[in-house]
């Protein structure tokens, strides 16, 4: 039983942090290419962090600082892409900065 469940049951969660990259070579008044980072779930020898058959549920969580420029940029796309043996799109998502307004206690 304690094999069964160690190889079959996934962990309740796994956190990982995400470091976005920025291409800063663009010339003024072009645009510079998107943010990105390559996030690897597993380490080199342990293979074991995902059940295969198991659904899984995967949360981004984007702090942003509430500036009128942030706050003017409208809508953005998050892609989420699986690399296995070749890259497979998972999750293509149109969304938006939520505006917080001021909280008064």
């Amino acid at each position: 039983y304690a094999l069964l469940y160690y190889l079959y049951i996934p962990a309740v969660a796994h956190v990982k942090p995400v470091h976005l990259k920025y291409d800063t070579s663009c010339t003024k008044g072009t645009t510079c290419s998107f943010p990105y980072d390559n996030l690897t779930l597993v380490e080199k020898g342990h293979y074991e962090l995902l059940a295969g058959g198991q659904v899984y549920s995967i949360e981004i969580v984007l702090d942003m600082p509430e500036s009128d420029r942030n706050l003017n940029q409208g809508m953005f796309e998050l892609i989420l892409s699986s690399y296995v043996l070749t890259i497979v799109p998972i999750f293509y998502e149109l969304t938006y900065y939520d505006y917080k307004g001021n909280m008064y206690l």
